[in-house]
């Protein structure tokens, strides 16, 4: 038997012989074993995939099944939620090996703060990593006569940041989309901490859909920021959701959505932030690989009314499912010793201390709050109970000089520590320099607010 003739046999003939054979023959045999068994197989005679394919795998692993399919993604995004997400596309089609796949990415405009150009996460990571982008035009005017994407996209450049000048040495150099770079369609579209509402007229484009990835358990927590509201309310788990892109923001229909996330009770705003962000990522590139372009296109027609729309701006109160407004720092962040309890203080400070300090007033001036904690020591928490008496009202502060700590009672009755915090317009001080800015000896009590 000649080793030319072993492709004709079966896989366990092949695992038999594969202990003589040296390691380069057993390759060889194993190759040609997969596609005889492919061909010859009657459970494979109407499946466009290999029964020796790797699986899909759960949305939550890390290795991804690449689908050989190309995808042509138009990807919208802004800050560093979505970059995890765009990081994800990107190295999916590097690792697919299918060199039509193509991603390119809308982003806002670059923003100024202090006199100084901000380029957003998004658009840097496609500058440094050679995407095309393009950014959306000024004060959200998308062209009306767009009735092509491809005329919007041939406006895109990229940067080559590798190109050598003739001086020898390596700069960055932008340049146009050729048009034989330009998708002659685009199948999906992803949207992801986009400032702007994708119209109407661009969504029906994409041949299979687009979607929108939203970090809540919708219906609840619609708007620019849930995961700061998820935090302020006290909530103990979440979702990710992914939706159809609708005429109005996170209106459209939940076409997937993750498993709860639990939300520990001590887990600040950037922890949970990062968290969410590399879950969804993961979701995104399962989300298209795990469907074939038939079924997305099922699941991303939209499939809502207008009718259906304006029915729901008409729900009770009672019922109505908490909003996640924009932050307002000197409504949202104020907080109250007198009405606020301390879970309410803590959840608040968990939610706005990333980006917002909370704030009070003490006798008629404004107090910041930079770092405040829980009391979790036991020994610590019976003898603030003994200092604060029943008779303590809410809004009194106590300095204790051996654990150079001020506590603050609240409205239920139970202290929180206070660790670093600022006057406005003075420097930042320690609980030690704000009991001395007070006059509080050791174990003085003394009313910090009054209601």
């Amino acid at each position: 038997m000649s080793f030319h003739n072993l492709k004709s046999f079966h896989a366990p003939t092949g695992h038999l012989l594969s202990k003589t054979l040296n390691k380069s023959r057993c390759r060889f045999f194993h190759s040609h074993c997969r596609k005889s068994i492919h061909k010859c197989s009657p459970l494979n005679a109407h499946s466009q995939r290999p029964s020796f394919a790797p699986l899909r795998q759960h949305p939550f692993q890390t290795s991804f099944y690449f689908s050989k399919r190309p995808y042509h993604i138009l990807f919208f995004g802004t800050d560093h939620f979505a970059l995890e997400t765009l990081k994800a596309l990107h190295k999916h089609c590097i690792q697919s090996g299918n060199k039509n796949d193509s991603l390119h990415v809308i982003t806002p405009p670059d923003s100024s703060h202090m006199r100084k150009q901000v380029v957003h996460p998004v658009k840097r990571y496609a500058i440094e990593n050679g995407l095309f982008f393009v950014d959306v035009p000024h004060e959200r005017r998308w062209p009306k006569d767009l009735k092509d994407l491809r005329t919007f996209i041939a406006q895109s450049r990229k940067v080559d940041v590798f190109n050598e000048e003739a001086s020898g040495e390596k700069a960055p150099t932008t340049r146009q989309i050729r048009p034989e770079e330009v998708p002659s369609h685009f199948d999906v579209g992803v949207v992801v901490s986009f400032r702007y509402l994708v119209p109407q007229f661009i969504v029906q484009q994409f041949k299979v859909g687009a979607f929108n990835i939203h970090p809540s358990d919708l219906p609840k927590y619609r708007g620019p920021a849930p995961l700061v509201w998820t935090l302020a309310n006290g909530e103990h788990s979440t979702r990710i959701s992914f939706i159809q892109l609708f005429s109005k923001f996170d209106h459209g229909t939940v076409v997937h959505q993750s498993p709860p996330i639990e939300i520990p009770s001590n887990e600040m705003y950037a922890s949970l932030y990062s968290r969410i962000a590399k879950t969804s990522a993961e979701m995104s590139v399962h989300f298209i690989n795990g469907h074939s372009k038939e079924e997305l296109k099922k699941l991303l027609q939209p499939c809502e009314s207008a009718e259906t729309l304006e029915a729901t701006d008409y729900i009770p109160a009672s019922e109505k499912h908490p909003f996640a407004p924009k932050i307002n720092q000197e409504k949202h962040c104020f907080v109250s010793f007198h009405d606020n309890t301390s879970t309410e203080i803590l959840n608040k400070f968990r939610a706005f201390s990333q980006h917002w300090n909370l704030h009070t007033t003490v006798h008629g001036k404004t107090l910041y709050i930079h770092k405040m904690c829980p009391i979790t020591d036991t020994e610590e928490l019976e003898e603030i109970e003994q200092k604060f008496s029943s008779v303590a009202a809410p809004g009194e502060v106590i300095f204790n000089k051996k654990r150079k700590n001020v506590y603050v009672q609240c409205a239920d009755g139970q202290a929180l520590t206070l660790q670093e915090v600022q006057y406005a317009g003075r420097r930042q001080t320690n609980s030690e320099g704000f009991a001395a800015g007070l006059s509080l000896r050791h174990n003085q009590r003394k009313l910090l607010t009054e209601k």
